[in-house]
């Protein structure tokens, strides 16, 4: 059997739990591959100067390199969610 039988075969919670699961995978990869889920604008007269928030690091945009300060140890609620929600 092919996994598209299988797939049709399962129950209504089966098709539901691994959909979830897709969604969640998905969702964590983007977690580790982003470093702007929010801004926070540095110059409120220049709307182009900002830092970039993500899980693991802030970027600023200033520079063509510009230097990244790690988050690690930060008590980020966004980032629990976001790392912890496949554990479910």
């Amino acid at each position: 059997m092919g996994i598209k039988e299988e797939f049709t075969g399962t129950s209504l919670l089966g098709k539901i739990a691994f959909i979830l699961l897709l969604v969640a995978n998905f969702c964590n990869w983007i977690a580790f591959c982003t470093t702007e889920w929010g801004k926070r604008y540095i110059n409120n007269n220049n709307d182009d100067i900002y830092a970039g928030y993500g899980i693991w690091r802030i970027c600023g945009n200033q520079e063509v390199t510009s230097g990244c300060s790690r988050t690690d140890g930060w008590a980020l609620s966004e980032c629990v969610s976001y790392l912890g929600f496949p554990d479910f």
